[in-house]
């Protein structure tokens, strides 16, 4: 992600890779921070992180290179990232681009989309009959 343009900062968000930002890596104004709403203290489970981030682009925020060490991050095994599952993430990536570009669509075609480009569409599908047999 550090190779990326200023414009791939953006656009990489709308891949199946996700966000190009990572928690540890990203910092926004205090003032900025109590305008997007603070974390979702939804408990162990909830990407915090991720949520907060696209509720900072949904409202305006941006992203952009800083090209120096702002923080020493440590990885260790016991943190709560570990709780987040990964359908967790893709409900909520799949989510994000619903909002933010399908939905401003009236139609779209996946072609040659592989493996990670037809997982959140498989994903939706299956939240959608999942919804209906509930009904």
């Amino acid at each position: 992600m550090n190779g990326l343009t200023q414009s791939q900062l953006l656009t990489q968000v709308f891949t199946s890779h996700g966000p190009t930002v990572i928690m540890p890596s990203w910092y926004c104004a205090r003032d900025w921070f109590d305008q997007i709403g603070r974390f979702n203290e939804g408990g162990k489970g909830v990407p915090e992180d991720l949520l907060l981030f696209y509720e900072s682009l949904c409202k305006g925020g941006g992203v952009s290179h800083v090209d120096e060490g702002l923080l020493m991050y440590r990885y260790h095994s016991q943190a709560a990232t570990h709780s987040v599952l990964e359908d967790t993430i893709w409900y909520h990536r799949v989510t994000f681009l619903e909002e933010r570009v399908l939905s401003c669509w009236a139609s779209f075609t996946i072609w040659n989309a592989g493996k990670q480009g037809r997982k959140p569409i498989r994903k939706r599908m299956w939240l959608f009959v999942m919804s209906m047999k509930i009904r």
